[in-house]
């Protein structure tokens, strides 16, 4: 008989850059739909995480597999989702076309079918940017912006969403309603978030999971409290803590 493999699986994964160790001896495994939380602090090796998923980085030893697969054999199935801060506002586009370049063929190919338009006005519809969709990037504001991403990475029909601080660059008053997004879509596929805002991770996330250079999982049902005292009291300060206790007998005995 057949098993389903899971949706992600990542074991023993250490990633090095520039000489460092960025990720060690990192496992995990998605087996269901859910919003999954990662937190940690700046430079803890989130968004290299998220990176290795995608396959654009190349891990210095251990195995992800995606729906079975390496990372590269199956990109069509993932939505990647940047922060927003890192996208130019200020190329002229609508709203609308900027969700549609998310199925431009090799050569940028600007050629759509009904299916593909289907896609892209299901997208805008799932997002709640349908009302927006003639409007140019540099009439949007900051929650609207990340709204038009999440559309773009939804018009590939994805099985995973991943997504990189996407409150990052919202005002407040849209934090909690992307959240909500987020939470709807997550009813369907897995969707993997990076983000600082602890409160919301708390409150709308099925598992979270904290980075700093290694991963372990935060206590279920974990307030925000909790979930900055895993960070900054959990595993990955105790491994800090031995490394530098095993660096200091190196320098003794040598």
């Amino acid at each position: 008989m057949m098993t389903t493999p899971p949706f992600l699986q990542i074991d023993a994964l250490a990633v090095r850059r520039g000489g460092q160790d960025v990720l060690t001896d990192i496992a995990l495994r998605l087996d269901e739909p859910g919003l999954y939380g990662l937190i940690g602090p700046n430079g803890g090796g989130k968004s290299t995480l998220l990176n290795a998923v995608l396959g654009l980085i190349q891990p210095m030893s251990g195995q992800i597999s995606v729906f079975g697969h390496p990372p590269a054999q199956a990109a069509s199935k993932i939505g990647f989702v940047p922060q927003a801060a890192r996208f130019d506002r200020d190329f002229p586009i609508t709203l609308e076309k900027m969700v549609e370049t998310a199925l431009l063929g090799p050569g940028l190919r600007s050629w759509f079918s009904s299916r593909n338009q289907a896609q892209v006005t299901e997208a805008l519809e799932a997002t709640g940017t349908s009302g927006l969709a003639k409007r140019p990037l540099t009439a949007l504001s900051g929650g609207e912006l990340q709204r038009a991403l999440i559309a773009r990475a939804l018009a590939t029909n994805p099985q995973m969403l991943l997504l990189d601080e996407p409150t990052a660059s919202v005002d407040q008053s849209h934090v909690a309603s992307l959240f909500s997004l987020m939470c709807d879509l997550a009813q369907e596929m897995p969707v993997l978030v990076v983000s600082h805002d602890l409160a919301q991770v708390a409150a709308h996330c099925t598992k979270v999971f904290c980075v700093n250079r290694v991963l372990w999982p935060a206590p279920d049902e974990a307030d925000a409290a909790m979930l900055a005292a895993e960070i900054f009291g959990g595993p990955a300060h105790c491994y800090r803590k031995e490394k530098a206790q095993q660096d200091m007998k190196k320098e003794v005995a040598a």
